[in-house]
């Protein structure tokens, strides 16, 4: 059963942080971000990260009601690694700057580009 359920469960924990993290970003994390002027990259993470929590919710809504949808299956899939990937970096990039692991950032932003892909593609080959 959690099988179909994951992109339900983890968009809403997803969601969850994203809240903390906007809380952090507009109250304890202010002066860092703003000393070493990454608090643009930070609400582009935060932003990002917003909008693919809601989309691995209504992802999972759509599976709920076509759980067989191998296209949603993936999209929920690229989702949840876009946003470790592309959200998770520019969250460390813009706390701690560059690492080797910033150019895993593109590959996030492809996986999530890949996942709304995904997520159209199954919904235009999906039969009643």
């Amino acid at each position: 059963m959690f099988k179909l359920r994951w992109p339900l469960i983890i968009g809403g924990f997803s969601a969850a942080i994203a809240v903390i993290m906007n809380a952090l970003g507009a109250h304890a994390l202010t002066s860092q971000l703003a000393a070493n002027g990454h608090t643009a990259i930070f609400n582009t993470a935060l932003h990002m990260h917003e909008v693919h929590a809601i989309g691995l919710i209504v992802v999972g809504i759509a599976l709920a009601l076509k759980p067989t949808n191998k296209l949603w299956i993936l999209a929920a899939a690229l989702m949840l690694i876009g946003q470790l990937l592309f959200c998770g970096n520019l969250y460390l990039i813009s706390l701690h700057g560059p690492s080797p692991l910033s150019i895993l950032t593109p590959i996030g932003g492809f996986c999530l580009i890949s996942s709304w892909c995904a997520f159209g593609v199954g919904a235009f080959f999906n039969r009643p």
